[in-house]
């Protein structure tokens, strides 16, 4: 519950809107920090900051009941046993309607839940290419295995869940490609924004010279990229720049911006709730988040939120967020180089950066909100319900 990212925000956001559209709601939530309990780690104590109290106390204000499960005691790929002993005791004492989750602890669930009378709904929220490539990794023995034990999971679960909630058009064809699941049993379900990020008092900027880089803590997120493409302009002869960097590395930040000689340039702040990150958004006139991968690009539909255009990778379904010299600038995926001349467009003609912000602000709140998710799911499980044969209790 309070591992951050896309998929926790998700989860939560999902659960929330439910219930305000007339549903009830159980989250039984599985309590542990994701892969890094894998066979190959240790299993370590949950830090306190990771259990989510804070995120459970909103969920319960809000109406949604929670249930923690303990992990498997041997590593994550198992924890869909104990997942399934939950939920059975669940749906003994209870009527459930359907039943939503991830893959790695959904695998043991949709047959259990299917004899009952329940629908099941898978959600694809990640990123899927290795999945048909995995015995080309093998000389990372680590990441094979990884790959192997999450594609079994979601391949079973992929082939006995009612409906398979894509949270892009990218991921709803790259799992039909790795996995052949009939498109029909997709219902592509964009992620949501808070309005917490909305900032209609933004006013245009006679010089565009503020630039913030946030994301998951994932080195692959482009934060070290975007800071030496800020360095290839100061070596051009474009000095009158700032980049606040929104990220867990401070450290390597720091050193970074020694070696590069940007240190007055550069602004490290550790990550922050999104109401703090907002009111970085609102300092801001354009975010640069050159991500590798990404099944959504949820980072990028919050700075357009915010009224800010983003310089990121044309990469997963982040061209379906990021419309592109309209929103933002689309840099082909894994090219640094081409960073520092979306930069210098962006600096260069203030007024159409701010009207791109503009335009983002509009697209991102005319077609994502967790409200539409949320009536997106329903809707779907809704028209499956009449189709399931009940047992008599």
């Amino acid at each position: 519950m309070g591992a951050g990212g896309g998929g926790t925000i998700g989860c939560i956001q999902i659960a929330k809107h439910l219930v305000a559209a007339g549903a009830a709601v159980t989250i039984a939530t599985v309590t542990t920090i994701s892969v890094e309990r894998s066979i190959f780690g240790k299993s370590e104590k949950l830090p306190p900051e990771r259990y989510g109290d804070k995120e459970e106390n909103d969920l319960r204000a809000a109406g949604v009941d929670i249930v923690r499960i303990p992990p498997h005691p041997l590593h994550y790929y198992l924890d869909g046993l104990p997942t399934a002993r939950c939920v059975k005791r669940l749906i003994a004492e209870r009527d459930f309607d359907a039943c939503l989750g991830w893959h790695q602890e959904y695998a043991q669930l949709p047959r259990l839940l299917q004899r009952r009378g329940i629908v099941t709904g898978l959600f694809t929220s990640g990123w899927y290419r290795d999945f048909k490539n995995v015995w080309k990794i093998l000389p990372h023995l680590k990441g094979a295995v990884h790959t192997w034990m999450q594609r079994r999971l979601l391949l079973t679960s992929l082939r006995q869940a009612d409906v398979v909630f894509a949270i892009s058009e990218f991921t709803k064809g790259e799992v039909h490609d790795s996995f052949k699941t009939p498109l029909e049993k997709f219902q592509v379900a964009h992620w949501g924004v808070s309005p917490v990020f909305d900032n209609p008092d933004r006013k245009p900027r006679s010089v565009i010279s503020r630039f913030v880089f946030f994301g998951s803590p994932d080195r692959r997120k482009g934060g070290f990229e975007s800071m030496q493409a800020f360095a290839e302009l100061s070596k051009r002869g474009y000095p009158n720049w700032e980049y606040k960097v929104i990220w867990p590395y401070r450290e390597e930040l720091e050193q970074m911006a020694r070696e590069l000689g940007v240190t007055d340039q550069v602004i490290i702040v550790d990550p922050l709730d999104q109401a703090g990150l907002a009111r970085e958004l609102d300092w801001a006139d354009v975010a640069i988040i050159p991500s590798k991968f990404e099944s959504f690009g949820l980072a990028c539909a919050e700075a357009e939120t915010n009224g800010i255009p983003v310089i990121c990778y044309d990469v997963g379904g982040v061209s379906e967020v990021v419309l592109d010299r309209e929103t933002g600038w689309l840099v082909p995926n894994a090219r640094p180089d081409l960073l520092p001349d979306a930069i210098l467009e962006a600096m260069r003609d203030p007024e159409r950066t701010y009207a791109m912000g503009m335009a983002g602000r509009e697209h991102i709140n005319t077609n994502y909100s967790w409200e539409r998710t949320a009536e997106t799911i329903l809707g779907r499980l809704e028209s499956l319900i009449p189709s399931k044969t009940r047992p008599e209790s």
